[in-house]
């Protein structure tokens, strides 16, 4: 009896090394035979797609993150504009049962279109019913005014960081930054007044309000409708947070991003 217990805890202890090294294997050829499945409806749409290892492809702009392991890089281009995108669906590995959080995201970047160097342009998407209060004028609110605004800078610097990279924090900051009406339920921030006057007329105004139709027939559109919009340097980022991974739902997407980026590039 005692040699039978002792051998069912052995091989207990086997199976817990053994199982999730199985389990991972398994998980890899799951979304190995996926990524085929994308790789094929992509080109289908005129779409390219490659599948991240974490190093930086050769050409990438220097001091640019590399996309995680796993991540969908796509390519294609809509109004005669190249676009690239990154999408993330994946669990976290460090998680366990229902504790395993999902990380979800997609960025697509026009690279044609872009801020002055050192300077940007952000749009956030706000949550139904969320309005702005006005800007005080300057010097008018105190101690507290400047312990709100440190507040919101720190908000600010997770909301870019997750949402477009961390690599744009230091970029993207509320002081120095003009706050130019935008369309309703949305923030605006601004170092680019070109850029901005061109995004912010009267139709680049309805083009912006209309990206947040460009979630619909999308997997969770309420994430889709919270998009954020950035410029810089390196170009026109529309990012949201949940993975895009569908080359039809990500072309849909492109082309109504598209619209805009191709107007404000004829300018």
């Amino acid at each position: 009896m005692t040699d039978d217990l002792f051998l069912l805890a052995l091989g207990l202890t086997i199976l817990g090394f053994l199982v999730p090294g199985i389990v991972r294997r398994l998980g890899a050829g799951r979304r190995a035979e996926q990524a085929e499945r994308l790789r094929v409806e992509a080109a289908q749409r005129g779409l390219r797609l490659q599948v991240a290892t974490g190093e930086a492809s050769p050409g990438a702009v220097p001091g640019a993150v590399a996309a995680p392991p796993g991540a969908l890089l796509y390519s294609g281009s809509s109004a005669g504009l190249a676009w690239t995108a990154q999408v993330e669906v994946d669990t976290d590995p460090d998680g366990a049962g229902p504790r395993r959080a999902w990380r979800q995201r997609t960025r697509l970047t026009f690279p044609g279109v872009a801020a002055a160097p050192g300077a940007f342009f952000l749009a956030m998407a706000l949550p139904p019913g969320v309005k702005l209060p006005d800007p005080a004028a300057p010097g008018a609110r105190g101690f507290l005014g400047k312990l709100a605004d440190q507040a919101a800078e720190g908000l600010l610097d997770l909301y870019v960081g997750g949402t477009f990279g961390a690599e744009h924090r230091a970029l993207v900051n509320a002081a120095g930054a003009a706050r130019p009406a935008g369309p309703e339920g949305f923030l605006v921030l601004s170092t680019d007044a070109s850029l901005a006057a061109g995004l912010l007329d009267d139709q680049g105004q309805a083009l912006l309000a209309g990206l947040r139709q460009a979630a619909e027939g999308t997997p969770a559109a309420w994430a889709v409708d919270r998009f954020g919009l950035l410029a810089t340097s390196e170009g026109l980022t529309f990012a949201c947070q949940v993975g895009l991974s569908e080359p039809a739902a990500l072309r849909g997407v492109a082309e109504r991003v598209a619209r805009l980026a191709v107007r404000v590039r004829s300018r």
